[in-house]
């Protein structure tokens, strides 16, 4: 460290020399926060004109209503070092109706030249004349006030230094106690006539270690974090814990049942009564709750443990105390469509999402190849969460199979019971004939236990066919992998049907089919009319799940749907959304055949294909931008995510697979899932959104994309 020569050096060496020794004797709380002060004699000052005002032992700040001190900080001061100048400049006026001005240490002119009678806040441009380091250095984020002759200085090496700083100076000399000086530093009783003296031989000092918690009493390694185990609580858990970790090197303990003793936690608890998205961390005693409304209100609680502590170098909390802040604080970078989750901007919201299929998913090739494990159950409550913050008055899933549905029935650990839970109606009946030439079951075969279906369904497309649940009638049958669900709150239905493709890769290239035994049964479409209830506007969605292996099979699905897509224009008159996941980008045979202008010939890229089918027509949201705010230009189909046995809970991906992942911007020909509009002319496209977030990343290799609008 660099030390200068002083011309008080030999004298402040032993003021420093008394300092170490008081430091070393007056050891408390574990040796985290420890106090140094030599005994002083302070006047505080009374009501009676004739007692001394101050003694001839103390520096006279305020004496007979006048001051002849000013406070001195720094013009490159930090934010903490400002705030306990304009705080201790407050509390002064307050207790002794006297206003001690404030200065920068720029010595401009005659009047802002250095005196002796100062108070100096911090770093200054006076510290030649004294060790400024030596006494500053050893009280970690705490502070140290002394007496210099006729100065007084004041040094804090955080908010929580000059916090304590001047909670010490305040009781010391006017016998008051601010538990928060940024709420009572203007709340301490207005006097007059009192005076303020500091002893010549004044000293204190307080060393905070960032790992102590001083509003609370308590060491941060001590607290626990406790969750009651359900998906939310426990991913918003490991978030405080990893945040909390990364800023401090202390990683706590979690726990998912409550504590019985008096142990310190930081506790999670869900709050109705907050707007939604918003949170607040309370103290009581030594418990910190934090409760929020929906899980974007949690995350960004969770980012505020980070946040204090770096910009703190400690925590704050303070009993009795609360901090509210809400989601938007979160909403940066590749997280855009978050300030919209409840911020409808039009008067219909529409969403798609693949919510993946299977209970593990295969990532790589070869030697790279990981098969990863993703169990449905907890990856349906994590899209049940996210719908319920964005709350889509039209929502189209694509592969939405058995395990969507609850393990062969529409029961608990269903994403469709789930959604029936927050009042969403499945649009079209889950019972569906959907291979191209079906037989029929053979009555005394149990294929629910066997799961072997050979010979029981004869026909192209799949042998997927399964046990479904529905409206309380039990049923072998097809099921419909691309429903849409409808908020009756805000929408009705006027109609609504079921389309298989009758292209499938399977049947048309002869292959044999190897993606599983429901793969071509997904690829489909479901279709509804919808009408607001509000505004009686109607419009139309398609929800979709085209080829996954073949551009020439997609080319020939995209010719069945625009002509699908025509027939209801031609019937409703009203604008159409299609969207999904189409397994082919910009330059693939679908997309191309959508974006053609319906009065142009679309030239099919092979010859055995019908050329007279015109064009679609279709604008993608994606990539024509209509929409008033295009949110993000991201690449929609993500890695996979997996399953963390170690936390028992899905998370975005792990290092060193290929199932990682990094959100990357990417251009709009890597997106497979779109959503396409036609007839806009007579529609205001306000939002189109792609939501990414812990939660869906978790849960699925795709991101949810929606649109905001009103019918103009």
């Amino acid at each position: 460290m660099n030390f200068r020569m002083k011309k008080l050096g030999v004298m402040l060496l032993a003021l420093l020399l008394c300092v170490s020794m008081l430091t070393s004797c007056n050891q408390i709380l574990g040796g985290w926060f420890t106090s140094a002060t030599e005994e002083t004699t302070t006047t505080p000052g009374g009501d009676d004109p004739d007692a001394p005002r101050v003694s001839p032992n103390q520096l006279k700040i305020v004496e007979n209503g006048k001051t002849e001190y000013r406070i001195v900080y720094s013009l490159s001061k930090t934010e903490w070092e400002y705030d306990m100048a304009k705080n201790l400049q407050t509390a002064i006026k307050r207790l002794t109706g006297v206003t001690v001005p404030m200065i920068d240490d720029l010595e401009f002119d005659e009047e802002t030249a250095r005196q002796e009678k100062e108070i100096l806040i911090g770093y200054t441009n006076r510290d030649e004349d004294y060790d400024v380091d030596a006494a500053y250095t050893p009280y970690g984020l705490g502070y140290v006030m002394y007496v210099n002759y006729e100065r007084m200085v004041i040094l804090g090496n955080s908010q929580a230094g000059m916090y304590e700083a001047l909670r010490t100076f305040v009781k010391d000399h006017f016998g008051y106690d601010l538990n928060n000086y940024q709420k009572n530093v203007n709340n301490l009783p207005k006097a007059t006539g009192k005076a303020l003296g500091v002893a010549q031989a004044y000293l204190k000092t307080e060393r905070i270690n960032s790992q102590y918690l001083p509003g609370m009493d308590v060491m941060l390694e001590d607290l626990v974090i406790v969750h009651d185990g359900t998906s939310l609580y426990k991913r918003v858990a490991y978030e405080v814990r990893n945040y909390i970790g990364q800023a401090t090197g202390i990683y706590l303990v979690i726990k998912d049942e409550p504590q019985t003793d008096r142990t310190p936690t930081i506790t999670f608890r869900s709050n109705a009564t907050l707007e939604k998205g918003t949170w607040k961390v309370a103290v009581e005693e030594n418990t910190i709750t934090v409760m929020a409304n929906g899980y974007y209100g949690f995350y960004a609680a969770a980012k505020y443990f980070e946040s204090e502590i770096r910009s703190n170098g400690y925590y704050p909390f303070e009993a009795e105390q609360a901090q509210t802040g809400d989601y938007l604080s979160g909403a940066v970078d590749k997280m855009v469509s978050n300030k919209y989750a409840y911020d409808k901007q039009g008067e219909n919201r529409v969403m798609f999402l693949n919510v993946l299929f299977n209970e593990q998913a295969t990532s790589g090739s070869g030697a790279n190849k990981v098969t990863l494990k993703v169990p449905t159950t907890p990856r349906n409550e994590l899209q049940a969460m996210m719908i319920a913050e964005y709350l889509p008055d039209v929502l189209g899933c694509q592969e939405f199979n058995k395990t969507k549905r609850g393990y062969q029935n529409d029961g608990a650990g269903g994403l469709s019971g789930l959604l029936r839970k927050m009042g969403y109606v499945e649009a079209v009946d889950p019972r569906v004939k959907n291979a191209y030439s079906a037989g029929e079951y053979i009555p005394g075969t149990d294929a629910s236990l066997t799961n072997d279906y050979t010979g029981l369904i004869k026909g192209y497309g799949t042998s997927g066919a399964t046990w479904v649940t529905y409206g309380g009638e039990s049923f072998y049958t097809y099921y419909n992998n691309t429903p849409i669900f409808y908020n009756p709150q805000t929408t009705d239905c006027l109609r609504a049907e079921y389309y298989w493709y009758k292209s499938q890769w399977d049947k048309i290239t002869g292959a044999t089919h190897d993606n599983g035994s429901s793969d071509c049964g997904s690829k489909s479409a479901t279709w509804g009319v919808f009408m607001n209830k509000k505004t009686g506007d109607k419009y139309i969605v398609i929800s979709t799940h085209m080829c996954t292996r073949s551009d020439y099979v997609r080319e020939l699905q995209a010719a069945e749907l625009i002509t699908l897509a025509n027939w209801l224009i031609d019937t409703y008159n009203c604008p159409i959304f299609f969207g999904g996941d189409m397994n082919g980008n910009l330059g693939d045979s679908n997309y191309d055949m959508f974006v053609t202008k319906a009065d142009a010939k679309y030239q099919s890229k092979y010859d055995v294909v019908n050329t007279e089918y015109a064009g679609g027509g279709f604008t993608s949201l994606q990539d024509d931008r209509i929409a008033t705010d295009f949110t993000s230009n991201l690449k929609t189909n993500r890695n996979y995510p997996n399953y963390d046995d170690t936390k028992e809970m899905m998370t975005p991906g792990s290092s060193g697979v290929e199932g990682v992942t990094t959100i990357q911007a990417g251009e709009n020909k890597n997106s497979i899932d779109q959503i396409f509009v036609k007839n806009h002319s007579k529609v205001d496209i306000k939002i189109f959104g792609i939501v990414v977030d812990d939660i869906v990343l978790s849960s699925s290799d795709h991101l949810p994309i929606f649109t905001d609008f009103t019918i103009n």
